[in-house]
């Protein structure tokens, strides 16, 4: 069922375009299940880069990031060496970690790989446990595995 939304004629047109779209844009306004966290951090890097550490340590899946003149990006493309200044990212609510965490992993992550280009703001090294999720049977992400 879609409902329709006034302010947001789009939403209705994609859900029938796309189905199922409509339930991504639920899921992260609902009260449970999956959110869209902002992680405020300083990072250069490809975004592909950017985009795997929390990918890999489970914390989520970065959606846009913000440059650092403030500009919100959606769609960038992997390879394309950016400068951010926060990244959204979409996380089961029991798994949401501090920026701190997040600018951590990205750090250690880069460092790992480094090609040469990749720099931080205030490099902070410490050593972060991952718990799973607290509430699998609400995570869709959880359900999935």
């Amino acid at each position: 069922m879609v409902r329709p939304i006034r302010a947001y004629h789009e939403l209705l047109i994609q859900a029938i375009l796309a189905p199922g779209s409509e339930q991504i844009v639920e899921d992260l306004f609902n009260s449970y299940g999956e959110e869209c966290i902002r992680y405020n951090l300083q990072v250069k890097a490809e975004w592909a880069e950017i985009i795997k550490a929390p990918v890999d340590t489970d914390v989520g899946t970065p959606i846009p990031y913000e440059d650092s003149k403030g500009k919100v990006i959606s769609n960038a493309h992997p390879h394309n060496k950016v400068e951010a200044k926060a990244i959204f990212v979409i996380a089961c609510e029991d798994n949401i970690q501090s920026d701190t965490a997040i600018q951590t992993q990205l750090e250690t992550a880069l460092l790992k790989k480094r090609k040469g280009w990749a720099t931080f703001s205030g490099a902070v090294f410490t050593t972060q446990l991952f718990l799973p999720c607290r509430q699998p049977l609400q995570c869709h992400r959880c359900l999935q595995s």
